[in-house]
């Protein structure tokens, strides 16, 4: 990523370390029965690591819209492509 999307870029720093801790937990949780005080594991780790879950679902929405408005432009060049070659 190129800084767009900063809290992603944090996430994804972490990711394969939060994987195996979350991974671990699950697995305590099904076999040790282990409890949680509350909230998801995701929610836990997204604590420890100090990710702000509501920024990436902010950055979600932007990088949705930043891939509809692509994809509008796309089409557009395409329609208009289409139409140029329609009327030689």
């Amino acid at each position: 990523m190129d800084g767009q999307y900063p809290e992603h870029e944090r996430l994804s720093a972490i990711s394969d370390e939060s994987q195996a801790i979350g991974t671990f937990v699950d697995w305590a949780l099904d076999e040790c029965h282990l409890v949680l005080p509350s909230g998801s594991v995701r929610s836990m780790l997204a604590s420890y690591y100090e990710i702000d879950e509501d920024l990436i679902e902010e950055e979600k929405l932007q990088m949705l819209q930043a891939m509809r408005d692509a994809q509008y432009a796309s089409d557009m060049l395409d329609f208009f492509n289409m139409k140029e070659g329609a009327e030689r």
